[in-house]
């Protein structure tokens, strides 16, 4: 290949030979003539000085073929590199052709085949053949009837409807309530060799509903929900259901007796003195009359609406674990998650995370408002200065971080079972077709524990999810009164507590230990 005065260069075997009869060639030299025999691949420049300084015969690299096929371990891909000059792999370009194609067939590379390019490039890797990665099924499609977003419809036109609402979402039977659209199997994949690269299927993931009211169908392919019987839709725990609904078309008193039922109650007029419902379910009173001295309006599972407002003579106690809507309340203990009332609430107790009391015009007038969060009102106490305790006290942070740290520890938990069920489902899923009727069934409950890890790991990252945004949501606990706080109202944040003596608007905190009164 190479001969002067000082070296021989020459191939045998596959590698390159240097035979130094003198010193006097220099590393320089050595290079600039290298860099034009693309075929050549050296060793290190230690080895060609002490080659070029040491009379005698020295391997100083490798003689590479005029293309070399590249095959990926994962037998997903292979490249050919040609190691020609420009103009040689010109020339050369149909011997290329047929040394790759030659080379494919011995590799046994019988698939994923690439058309070969007009004009090989020189040293760069070129693809002549691609397997298919498989793709996954697509995971299962949950859809759920949405629920009807409770907000109350206050009106400023004088007239007697102030406070109304769509409360309670009548459901019929066999109506709509979800559906699934269920996994998918997914395309298979192969490698370049031709060997089937099993797809997973998509993940399936439980319809969340109440079995005795609601009932799965299967319909076009799809898993339906819908209702057994007719009666009020209800979320709970982000599961579906209907409720029994009973109408009380009149009054709840001396002609139909207190009521106590096992789902949602609307009373199309007003609660007597002395006389109670109680329900699992949600409570409407739609009447436009108040109720007046009844003994307790409770939901247990939902949220209580009183179009007509309440008028308690300390003896009235409405309780719900969602939300209260009530047009007013007088003299009565109200407790539940959320508490919004739409003009007024005079002389009473009233416990919740959140309360609210129209900012545009509502008043609280004496009494003891608890909240956790937040109150709001327009206006609180009177010109008679009458003694309105307004107490926020403020959310637990500690608490909130504990519970993140529970539920991240959790997760984690359940993440490692789930890959390690997976890798169980992928070593088993290539020999599907050789499994007698028992691993069937062993494989068919794998991939249900898949689907049922992977559903808690979901709820868990809802659970988060809800816990760092209530965290993120974190504010200073206040009390915002938006037009006129009176003289006699007792603010109270935590522990801290001051009474005004002049009247005052906006929102009251603590800052830097101080109040901004």
């Amino acid at each position: 290949m190479e001969r002067n005065d000082y070296v021989t260069i020459r191939t045998e075997r596959g590698r390159v030979v240097l035979t130094c009869h003198a010193p006097g060639y220099s590393l320089k030299q050595l290079t600039e003539w290298l860099q034009g025999q693309p075929r050549i691949r050296a060793e290190q420049f230690t080895t060609l000085r002490h080659a070029l300084t040491t009379v005698g015969e020295h391997d100083i690299g490798t003689y590479l073929p005029e293309v070399t096929l590249h095959v990926s371990p994962d037998g997903m891909r292979a490249e050919a590199v040609v190691h020609l000059t420009e103009d040689e792999a010109r020339r050369a370009k149909e011997r290329i052709d047929e040394r790759v194609m030659a080379d494919l067939q011995q590799k046994r590379i019988i698939a994923g085949h690439v058309p070969f390019p007009t004009e090989w490039p020189v040293g760069e890797p070129v693809v002549v053949a691609r397997g298919r990665e498989p793709v996954r099924g697509r995971h299962a499609v949950l859809t759920y009837r949405e629920e009807p977003e409770r907000r109350p419809v206050i009106r400023e036109d004088g007239t007697a409807d102030l406070y109304e609402m769509n409360f309670i979402t009548p459901v019929e039977r066999g109506e709509w309530l979800g559906e699934k659209e269920l996994p998918e199997r997914g395309e298979d994949g192969f490698t370049i060799f031709g060997e089937t690269k099993v797809a997973l299927a998509g993940e399936d993931g439980p319809l969340r509903y109440d079995h005795s009211s609601v009932e799965a169908i299967e319909e076009d392919g799809k898993i339906v929900l819908r209702a057994r019987h007719g009666g009020a839709l209800r979320w709970s725990k982000r599961s579906v259901a209907v409720d029994a609904h009973v109408m009380i078309e009149g009054d709840v008193g001396p002609e139909t007796g207190s009521i106590t039922f096992d789902g949602s109650v609307t009373v199309r007029g007003t609660v007597h003195a002395s006389y109670f419902v109680e329900a699992s379910g949600d409570v409407s009173i739609e009447g436009r009359d108040s109720v007046t001295n009844a003994d307790r309006i409770v939901s247990k599972e939902g949220s209580v609406y009183i179009q007509g407002g309440v008028f308690g003579a300390n003896a009235t106690r409405i309780e719900a674990k969602d939300s209260v809507f009530m047009k007013h309340c007088s003299e009565c203990a109200v407790r539940a998650t959320d508490v919004h009332i739409g003009i007024y609430a005079l002389g009473s107790t009233i416990e919740a995370e959140r309360i609210t009391v129209d900012p545009t015009r509502g008043k609280v007038i004496g009494g003891h408002l608890i909240a956790t969060e937040s109150i709001e009102c327009a206006i609180a106490g009177n010109r008679h200065e009458r003694f309105t305790h307004l107490e926020v006290t403020g959310t637990d942070e500690e608490a909130i971080e504990r519970e993140l740290r529970t539920l991240i520890d959790r997760r984690g938990e359940q993440k490692e079972m789930h890959d390690m069920l997976v890798q169980q489902r992928e070593q088993i899923a290539p020999f599907l077709d050789q499994l007698d009727e028992a691993q069937r069934h062993a494989f068919e409950k794998l991939t249900e524990q898949v689907a049922e890890v992977a559903e808690s790991i979901r709820t868990l990252d809802g659970a988060l999810m809800h816990r760092l945004e209530e965290r993120r949501a974190l504010v200073q606990p206040r009390i915002t009164v938006t037009k006129e706080a009176h003289p006699g109202v007792l603010l109270q944040i935590g522990p801290y507590s001051k009474q005004l003596t002049k009247r005052s608007v906006g929102t009251f905190e603590r800052r830097g230990g101080e109040w901004n009164v």
